[in-house]
């Protein structure tokens, strides 16, 4: 297996959990818990590790079919509603951007490790 198929296939196994955890960190800020940093800096640092590798395998010509500018609004809203605590706003950034965006580019994975 060449280290670009490693990559597709550990993105194609990572990022249900990247999708997972945006979930249950919005679950969790709707029921009114406190924003847990902690899982939040995961998140964030695994977002950036997918947004690195598929920027890397795109580089190689691979998982062209992923516009990365798809997450760049969402993690600037992101941004600036962590800077003003907008816990809401926080969850449905979570929820229904950024779990939504990695959706979409998992599907994009699958169909490209089917073919």
């Amino acid at each position: 297996m060449t280290i670009i198929e490693e990559t597709i296939q550990t993105l194609d196994e990572f990022i249900p959990n990247v999708i997972s955890a945006s979930r249950n960190l919005a679950e969790n800020l709707r029921k009114g818990e406190s924003l847990d940093t902690s899982v939040l800096s995961k998140l964030l640092e695994a977002i950036q590790w997918c947004l690195s590798a598929i920027e890397g395998l795109q580089k190689n010509n691979s998982l062209t079919g992923i516009p990365l500018a798809a997450i760049t609004e969402p993690l600037g809203e992101l941004e600036e509603a962590l800077e003003n605590q907008d816990h809401i706003m926080i969850a449905d950034l979570l929820e229904y951007e950024i779990a939504a965006v990695f959706e979409e580019w998992l599907t994009v994975i699958k169909n490209n490790r089917e073919h």
